[in-house]
């Protein structure tokens, strides 16, 4: 067993109200409206939680993000509630960013009307494509049928 549920408080919403404020406090989010027990779809800040044997993982979307996928990254100790790191999204890699960039295009949620316009184009274009090579070759393989 894990010593951190041995030694759990037993006030889950406490735990979560420490790992709310720190998050503020990393993020600059003091004095917005937000709380991680509420989030919801379309909430602010977008808050995930995930958890590892060492580390717990928690992705927010700042306020103002240039895209809905650009994910601050806090690693907290598993054990103590220890920031491990912490890393806004201004300052992850360029593979962090481009990762990220490509997602939301991926996904359509980026680029208003037009991404997903852009999509839709690119999938029937793609169906297009395979209709006219299948036909083209349905045709030539007749037309050689009726040769011999």
């Amino acid at each position: 067993m894990y010593p951190s549920l041995t030694s759990f408080s037993g006030d889950l919403f406490a735990e979560f109200d420490t790992l709310q404020r720190q998050l503020e406090q990393l993020m600059g989010l003091r004095g917005w409206p937000s709380s991680i027990r509420a989030a919801g779809r379309g909430a602010f800040p977008s808050v995930n939680v995930g958890t590892t044997e060492d580390a717990v993982e928690i992705y927010a979307i700042e306020r103002g993000a240039p895209h809905p996928n650009a994910r601050s990254v806090l690693y907290l100790d598993a054990y103590t509630g220890d920031v491990l790191r912490f890393t806004p999204y201004a300052q992850s890699s360029l593979g962090h960013k481009a990762y990220f960039w490509t997602l939301s295009w991926h996904t359509g949620l980026v680029g208003g009307l037009f991404g997903p316009a852009l999509q839709v184009s690119g999938a029937l274009a793609l169906l297009f494509l395979a209709w006219s090579g299948v036909t083209s070759f349905v045709r030539r393989s007749l037309r050689k049928a009726r040769r011999t």
